[in-house]
């Protein structure tokens, strides 16, 4: 089981690369971001938490009018070191509409998202956008427990506008995933999620 601490003494150095030709931060209609980090122990010490941890994100956006289509993946691994308040983390509107935020959490991630997003032909104040996401993914304490009938499913939906004050958005998302004993589709709760204003990072 995960030791979970409120503190932990760590010295890691961290490397990556990021290209990105995004035409927007919120509302992309073209381009492609690639980000690839490696975090791994810069000091040996026996009071230090030693871990490595490796993560690639990708996402592509291409338009047709005003029918934008993205999609996006997420791998992450780690070794069995990896501390709790390091674990990768999936839920949320922007990493699984369907789950609340950090509803899953593990050293190893998988994620893939196929958003569609359409610029209506009116405005409530602002430009107005209709989106709907599907979610595949799952997160894995230890690797050997990595199975693809784990990968959970979600579907979302809802409307964004842009502010001034930044992407304001009102979204709802539902969670699935497949039984094979007896078979059938496990529906999860519905969950709803408001954000407004810029993302800091």
């Amino acid at each position: 089981d995960t030791i979970k601490s409120d503190f932990y003494d760590i010295s890691t150095i961290k490397l990556g690369t990021i290209f990105d030709n995004l035409n927007d931060k919120y509302f992309p209609t073209n381009g492609r971001s690639i980000e690839l980090f490696l975090e791994t122990n810069f000091l040996q010490s026996s009071n230090i938490r030693a871990f490595s941890k490796a993560e690639l994100n990708y996402l592509s956006v291409f338009s047709i009018g005003k029918h934008t289509i993205s999609q996006s993946l997420q791998f992450g691994a780690a070794d069995e070191t990896l501390p709790y308040p390091e674990f990768f983390s999936m839920g949320g509107e922007d990493k699984f509409l369907g789950m609340l935020e950090d509803e899953m959490i593990g050293r190893q991630i998988v994620l893939g998202t196929l958003a569609y997003r359409v610029l209506m032909p009116f405005e409530l104040f602002f430009d107005t956008y209709f989106l709907f996401n599907y979610n595949i993914g799952s997160a894995w304490e230890k690797t050997e427990n990595i199975r693809i009938g784990d990968l959970k499913h979600g579907l979302g939906l809802g409307l964004a506008f842009n502010t001034p004050l930044g992407p304001a958005k009102v979204l709802t998302g539902k969670g699935f995933y497949f039984r094979n004993a007896p078979q059938g589709v496990v529906w999860g709760p519905t969950n709803f999620y408001f954000s407004l204003g810029m993302k800091l990072n």
